[in-house]
């Protein structure tokens, strides 16, 4: 609440003002001034401390001054002084500071007879409140965030783009929103490998005949050797032979020299033949005395032919799959194989088989070479038990761990037939549109988990979350803001017509809602006798009703005035409000400014403040007086007057000038009552006007400026009538008496009224009729 207006220097009429500290405002302050005293001076300073401001008081600055404005202004309890200095206020604005005058209607209702956006975008403002400014400024703050949100994302993206290839670089900007894809890409295992294999895809797309009449590799092969059976041949003997038989046998061999015991041998297989089985058919000697016949026969049977043979056809056997032709096959396959992986590899991952053929060959031959010997051993003397030796066994033993490194370079070599199956298949199945997408993508993730890119990436991904959640608080406060008007609007609609009803204006707000073309906005109609009457000139064609020609001076004010109360009602918290009023009575007729002031005295208990500034004394008179007794204490009245440097501030005693025309007819009429007089005419000429004042007071709305007693009272009968009574009928009754007596002294009802003959005893009864009407 504003204590004191402290001092005022060098602002419009005002040159040096001191008296305003000895000079309380109060809850109820009134403010007369004649036109050009610094009426509308005052206000703008008011405005300027609510609004923050400075123009209104700068621009207001004395023409015949150098110094800069000042003004002072205190608060009631313990808040700091307003202080206007250095072009510029020392505290914030008073947001508990409204004001109205004419910068009101021009901002919030028209200029002049025009309705633009502006005035549209205010007045939405005004409907939304406290609340609804609050959260549009929060709305606005966040949308104002996109620019710097979006500058960040181009400045971040301009930096990846930067660092990726030039492929990458085009593929991303292809699409919109690409590079948002970019940095959200996931990284996955062995992408280097996938990425080579789509590679590889799409370039043996050009060799796919090639690739059909490609050979796979096959698997090496390289034969064990059985020892269990060879060992068993070595072993091998003729059953229930006696070694000292063999032995016999041996030393008689040995004795025969080479080819002894093929001779031998050959020479029993006569005597099978023989018809005379003991006589020797060398030298006819009797056999049978000879002790190793029957030995050379067991000897030389068929089973022991049979060991020579199984000796022999193992060595053979043997031979054909570990001797130098098996040996030359195995080092050709090892080659082919080798060749067909190389090839393959330049299609797909097959690996190379690391095998040193030649070392794996060496092995083969030397044990072949050792069991051959060892089998050749026992074909020469199959009656000889034989067995490996150590060298034969290591021979073998090397020859396997050669089968070893063979069996894991086929293990690898399956893998990489399963490997060329499946790229075949791939290849089959394979688009070439999919491929090359496939590629690029897989390119992505591989560069966007770079080192000198993921940063970059991770950097653009936290600016867009910061925007992401800027874009969710948008919409929640969007949200909010839009339940917030659908409430706010209609009951603003609601509370300003029933204002205007109270006005007696002519006309109605209708379809008063917001609207966001061209930022938050509202738009209304206006309903004129039943009629919708556009609002915005631009949607009425010339010759049409608009805003323009149908609302008066006094319409528009009204509406305006209108305006501002409502924003007070629906104020969430009114009673911290020091409500500034300036002329809100201007183009007003009678009645709207008997509203005028009903609705100000209103304000007084709903608000902290209230401050009105006029330049019409009535005005303020009928406010101060309808404020009443009550608040006696609590009211205060300032006069702007003329002093020698300008203007300046003066206690104002409204009481001296409450007297009006009608107090001082009222007066005249009772002190005739109580004295009598000598001027009876006058007394007479008295009755009427004294009558139309009280009239005009108490039937506000009936009885208008311009009506007559007589058109008045047929008003009243014929409301009578309809059963809406103005006045009873005993009221009307005596009413009409005392007009038809007072006509008789006024020249508009009476053209010889001069000559009229008046007596003390006829009028003291119509006096005393009169006081008695109009007494409440």
């Amino acid at each position: 609440m504003i204590e004191t207006i402290n001092f005022l220097s060098n602002v419009g009429e005002f040159k040096r003002v001191v008296d305003g500290a000895s000079l309380p405002l109060e809850r109820l302050t009134l403010v007369y001034a004649e036109n050009g005293r610094g009426k509308t001076t005052l206000a703008e300073i008011l405005r300027s401390l609510a609004t923050g401001n400075p123009m209104g008081i700068i621009e207001r600055k004395r023409i015949d001054s150098d110094d800069a404005p000042v003004v002072v202004i205190t608060f009631a309890g313990d808040s700091d002084d307003a202080v206007f200095n250095d072009e510029e206020w020392n505290i914030p604005p008073l947001t508990t500071l409204t004001t109205f005058d004419d910068q009101f209607v021009a901002a919030n209702v028209c200029s002049g007879l025009e309705v633009d956006n502006a005035h549209r975008q205010s007045l939405h403002t005004l409907i939304l409140g406290e609340r609804g400014v609050a959260l549009n400024t929060a709305f606005q703050a966040l949308v104002d965030r996109r620019p710097k949100h979006n500058a960040e994302l181009r400045e971040r993206s301009d930096a990846i783009l930067s660092a990726v290839p030039l492929e990458l670089r085009k593929w991303i900007e292809d699409k919109e929103g690409r590079i948002d894809q970019f940095c959200a890409l996931n990284d996955e295992p062995d992408v280097a490998n996938k990425l080579q294999d789509q590679v590889r895809l799409r370039d043996a797309a050009e060799h796919q005949e090639e690739i059909n009449k490609a050979l796979r590799p096959e698997a090496l092969s390289l034969t064990p050797f059985d020892l269990e059976q060879i060992e068993s041949v070595l072993a091998r003997d003729l059953p229930g032979f006696v070694t000292a038989a063999v032995q016999r046998i041996g030393e008689h061999v040995a004795h025969l020299g080479r080819g002894g015991e093929r001779w031998l041998s050959e020479g029993v297989s006569y005597l099978d033949a023989s018809a005379q089985p003991t006589t020797c058919p060398f030298c006819l000697q009797d056999l049978t005395s000879s002790s190793l016949l029957e030995d050379y026969k067991r000897y030389f049977s068929d089973a022991y032919r049979d060991l020579k043979s199984e000796a022999q056809r193992m060595r053979d056997a043997i031979a054909a799959t570990h001797g130098s032709d098996a040996q030359t096959r195995f080092e050709r396959a090892v080659g082919q194989t080798d060749e067909r992986l190389r090839f393959w590899s330049d299609h797909c991952p097959v690996e190379s088989i690391e095998i040193d053929a030649q070392a794996i060959v060496a092995s083969s031959e030397g044990a072949h070479a050792a069991v051959a010997a060892h089998l050749e051993a026992k074909r020469d003397a199959p009656l000889e038990p034989l067995s490996l030796s150590t060298d034969a066994r290591d021979a073998i033993a090397r020859y396997e761990e050669s089968r070893s490194i063979v069996a894991a370079a086929n293990r690898s070599v399956e893998q990489s037939r399963r490997t060329i199956a499946t790229f075949v298949d791939q290849l089959e199945a394979a688009d070439e549109g999919d491929v090359n997408r496939e590629i690029m993508r897989l390119t992505a993730v591989q560069t966007r988990y770079l080192p000198e890119v993921a940063p970059l990436c991770d950097a653009y991904m936290a600016a867009q979350e910061a925007k992401s959640k800027t874009e969710d608080e948008i919409t929640r406060v969007r949200q909010q803001l839009a339940d917030h008007r659908q409430t706010a609007f209609p009951k603003y609609e609601e509370r300003l017509n029933h204002y205007l009803e109270r006005f007696g204006a002519g006309f109605s707000l209708k379809a008063l809602t917001p609207r966001d073309i061209g930022g938050p906005s509202s738009t209304y109609a206006l309903e004129i006798k039943g009629r919708h009457v556009q609002v915005n000139k631009q949607d009425v064609p010339d010759g049409e009703y608009s805003f323009g020609n149908t609302l008066s001076s006094g319409d528009r004010n009204t509406l305006a005035f209108s305006m501002f109360l409502v924003a007070i009602d629906l104020h969430p918290n009114p009673g911290e409000l020091t409500v500034v009023i300036d002329d809100p009575i201007s183009s007003l007729d009678h009645n709207r400014s008997f509203v005028t002031v009903v609705e100000i005295a209103n304000l007084i208990d709903r608000v902290a403040q209230v401050i009105v500034l006029s330049h019409s004394k009535s005005f303020l008179c009928d406010i101060w007086e309808r404020a009443g007794q009550s608040r006696r204490d609590s009211r205060t009245a300032i006069k702007i007057v003329r002093s020698e440097e300008g203007s300046s501030l003066r206690q104002w005693d409204v009481n001296r000038d409450l007297i009006t025309e009608y107090d001082r007819a009222h007066d005249k009429l009772t002190n005739y009552l109580r004295a009598g007089g000598n001027d009876l005419s006058a007394i007479a000429k008295e009755l009427r006007p004294h009558l139309e004042g009280y009239l005009r007071f108490a039937c506000t709305g009936h009885f208008r400026p311009g009506d007559t007693l007589g058109s008045f009272i047929d008003k009243c009968r014929k409301r009578l009538e309809q059963g809406e009574p103005i006045l009873a009928a005993d009221q009307i009754d005596r009413l009409d008496e005392i007009r038809s007596y007072a006509n008789r002294f006024h020249h508009d009802t009476n053209p010889r009224h001069a000559e009229e003959t008046i007596t003390d005893g006829e009028l003291r009864p119509f006096v005393k009729r009169t006081l008695k009407f109009t007494r409440p």
